[in-house]
C-alpha cells in the first residue's frame, strides 16, 4: 500500500494509514517589490541576489484508517507522528526527500471508517537522497564538472595529496594541501559548474543535490 515514511515510520506499514489524497504545492517565491510613488508600477527585488528566494511550503495528506478502535489508532497516529521534524520520503519517489515539521489535524470519524490529515510545513526543497559524491585523480591539470541541481550548494572539498593541489573557479583560486575545506566561494549553482584542478593526488567533492 503507497503511503510515505516519516522519518522511521511508513504511514501504512507502521500506522495502518491508507493514503486516500496526496496535495503537493510549490514552494511560494519571497516576492518584493516596492511602490513607486507617483509614478507607474513599482520596482521590482524578487531577484536582487541575482536569482529568487522561496518560503516554507506545506504539503497536506489525507489518509482513510479502518477498525473498532478509531480513538486508539487515532492516538498512536497523533503520538507517533505530531510535531516531529524529520525526512519525509513518498514511495512514489523514494530517491528523494523533504525535511518538515509534522502536524495531524483532528480525527472525523463514521462508524468503522475514519479520515486523519497531516499537513508537513517543509523546508523548499526536493532533496537527493543521496549526496553526490565526485571524485578525480589528478596527475597536472584537470577540469572537473560539478552537476548541481537548482539548489546552490557549497561541496565538501577533500584532498589527498602530497604537496599542495591548485584549484580554480570562476575568478576564486585556492593553493590546498591534504584535508577536507569548504570554501564559500565555490558555491555551485545550478547546472554544470567547471573547476580547474592542477596537482598530483586525489580530490573528491561530495555535496546533496536539491531541488523545488
Amino acid at each position: 500500500m503507497r503511503g510515505l515514511t516519516i522519518g522511521a515510520l511508513h504511514t501504512y506499514k507502521s500506522l495502518g494509514m491508507i493514503l486516500a489524497k496526496p496535495e503537493l504545492s510549490a514552494a511560494p517565491i519571497k516576492q518584493k517589490k516596492i511602490d513607486i510613488e507617483g509614478g507607474h508600477g513599482s520596482i521590482d527585488l524578487t531577484e536582487f541576489f541575482g536569482y529568487p528566494q522561496y518560503d516554507d511550503v506545506t504539503h497536506k495528506f489525507t489518509f482513510a484508517i479502518l477498525g473498532d478502535d478509531l480513538t486508539g489508532q487515532y492516538n498512536r497516529i497523533k503520538n507517533a507522528l505530531h510535531g516531529i521534524k524529520d525526512k519525509i520520503t513518498f514511495d512514489d519517489d523514494p530517491d528523494h526527500y523533504y525535511m518538515g515539521r509534522v502536524f495531524v489535524s483532528p480525527l472525523a470519524a463514521n462508524n468503522k471508517v475514519g479520515t486523519v490529515s497531516i499537513e508537513c510545513d517543509c523546508e523548499p526543497w526536493r532533496y537527493k537522497l543521496a549526496e553526490t559524491v565526485i571524485s578525480r585523480a589528478v596527475n597536472g591539470t584537470d577540469i572537473i564538472i560539478l552537476l548541481n541541481g537548482k539548489k546552490r550548494v557549497v561541496p565538501l572539498v577533500s584532498i589527498v595529496t602530497d604537496t599542495t593541489m591548485h584549484i580554480e573557479y570562476g575568478y576564486n583560486v585556492w593553493d590546498l594541501g591534504a584535508g577536507q575545506f569548504r570554501l564559500p566561494e565555490l558555491e555551485l549553482t545550478e547546472g554544470e559548474n567547471a573547476v580547474s584542478v592542477t596537482g598530483t593526488g586525489q580530490i573528491t567533492f561530495t555535496y546533496r543535490e536539491a531541488d523545488l
